[in-house]
């Protein structure tokens, strides 16, 4: 077996492992450059372009045995990988081809949304296999074309996996993951709403369970959500809506030191970057919707929004949710309602300024009145569904203690927490504390306050002296020391299943 087959095999070994059925499709003859005849014993001489699925390997259906992947491989050691597509693995793919599908996308994502990040399979120069996973629509069977140049494969088909050779005109090419969005890497992306109704995928409508008696009720076991590792480590990569700032499914918290530090025009700067997807602080935000829910009037945040210069063309990204429009509304129905409107307009990110104005709670984390869960189950859920959730808290002048970042209830559950302050040293400036349960995220900046956004500076040995004491400068770091990343992950053992007749 010579190094294609066995890098073959593994791939195999490691999607099945994954939980993907997989398939071995013909292989090539040898050749350099031209495409070589499909290998088979048939020896068909007609067969110029092999097809995905060939009678004589006799399999119609993937598999995730591996000992019948190691004997299947053993025996046809040319085989090409196959990912099988439908029900049993969830998961449909979206096939741009050429220039001409690449400005049919391009026109979508500027009709709709941009579509999320997702496992990406380079199959040609111009030919981008995207992996979608479709669980609550109906996939359609077969290959069609839902536009120009755009095809959608779903149930009873497969699409060829690296390091396979895929024909291209009279050569051949080797089809690879796209950089940084490989399957080991990047989870798998539920297919965007807009995606779903132009492929025609109703979504599956769930029958209606009868109602449990009292006595069923009393002895029926508490259905438990349970996750392979697997699932729990593919989420360990955070998708960033800006970085190192805000990620889906993460929640991030932010007060302030004292009035006017700055929390509501960090707040819009952060808000305008993703809906425009220009830069926020260090890094480029992520272009998409966004759902604000303000304590604001709407003369207030519309004067706000004209002032820091927000782009009209982009202004329909932006769904804003006023706390005086829903007053007779409690705290748990306005998130529901938030997670529906982000569904429905395919929002990524949900700011909510201030939190203890909508959750009826007052500035004060310590009074006996304080209900940590009636704040803390809502947000959760919402993270739970893949939104960022960014919220600013408003806290006690006694809980306040100059350079220093203050301790909330709330941090049991929160994945990045900024306390935003003035420095005392320019009006502009502003000294930014981070706690973050995620790694990179820096423990502390200086930010200048501008009309059109802020600017970051780095945290430097000695920078903090300016800021009349009120921070410890940062320890020089060693330039001998060495950082070293955790150990490669190896792949988790799949569930088996019988070999299919």
């Amino acid at each position: 077996m010579n190094d294609r087959s066995k890098s073959s095999k593994r791939a195999a070994l490691e999607l099945a492992r994954m939980g993907y059925p997989v398939l071995p499709l013909p292989g090539l003859s040898k050749s350099r450059k031209r495409i070589g005849k499909c290998i088979c014993e048939l020896d068909r001489k007609t067969c110029e372009h092999p097809s995905r699925l060939c009678q004589f390997f006799d399999i119609y259906r993937g598999t995730t045995n591996e000992r019948h992947i190691e004997d299947t491989w053993r025996e046809r050691p040319h085989a090409r990988v196959g990912m099988e597509l439908g029900s049993r693995s969830g998961l449909v793919a979206i096939i741009v081809d050429g220039r001409t599908g690449l400005d049919s996308l391009k026109d979508w994502e500027v009709e709709h949304s941009r579509l999320p990040k997702t496992p990406t399979i380079c199959a040609a120069r111009d030919r981008l296999v995207y992996l979608f996973s479709a669980d609550a629509y109906a996939i359609p069977e077969g290959e069609k074309e839902i536009g120009e140049g755009i095809l959608l494969r779903g149930e009873g088909d497969c699409v060829f996996a690296p390091p396979s050779i895929c024909p291209n005109g009279e050569h051949q090419v080797e089809v690879t993951w796209d950089i940084g969005a490989t399957i080991q890497q990047t989870p798998v992306s539920p297919i965007p709403v807009w995606l779903a109704q132009l492929c025609d995928m109703p979504k599956n409508e769930k029958p209606q369970e009868a109602r449990p008696t009292s006595i069923e009720k009393e002895s029926a076991s508490v259905p438990l959500v349970v996750r392979s590792g697997f699932d729990v480590a593919a989420e360990s990569s955070h998708i960033w809506i800006n970085e190192p700032w805000v990620a889906a499914r993460a929640i991030t918290l932010m007060h302030e030191g004292s009035k006017g530090g700055g929390c509501t025009p960090f707040v819009l700067h952060l808000i305008r970057s993703v809906i425009e997807g220009t830069g926020f602080l260090t890094q480029r935000s992520a272009q998409g919707n966004v759902v604000f829910l303000t304590s604001d009037s709407s003369a207030s945040i519309g004067k706000a929004i004209t002032s820091l210069g927000f782009s009209h063309i982009h202004l329909n990204r932006l769904h804003i949710i006023h706390c005086q429009d829903n007053l007779d509304t409690s705290w748990p129905q306005i998130v529901e309602g938030t997670i529906e409107r982000c569904a429905i307009e395919e929002a990524r990110l949900v700011v909510i300024d201030r939190l203890n104005v909508f959750t009826g709670q007052g500035p004060g984390t310590d009074s006996p009145d304080f209900d940590l869960e009636h704040i803390r189950q809502p947000l959760l859920k919402m993270a739970h569904k893949g939104i960022g959730v960014f919220a600013v808290l408003d806290l006690n002048k006694d809980d306040l203690v100059p350079g220093q970042s203050p301790e909330t209830p709330l941090d049991s559950f929160i994945d990045i927490k900024l306390h935003l302050e003035k420095t005392g040293s320019h009006p502009a400036e502003r000294l930014l504390h981070v706690s973050s349960q995620i790694l990179g995220t820096p423990e502390r900046a200086i930010l200048l306050l501008k009309p059109d956004g802020f600017e970051y500076r780095l945290d430097q040995p000695g920078l903090f002296q300016k800021s009349k004491g009120t921070a410890h400068d940062v320890p020089k770091k060693d330039k001998t020391s060495k950082i070293s990343g955790p150990d490669d992950q190896l792949p988790l053992w799949g569930p088996e299943e019988d070999k299919p007749e």
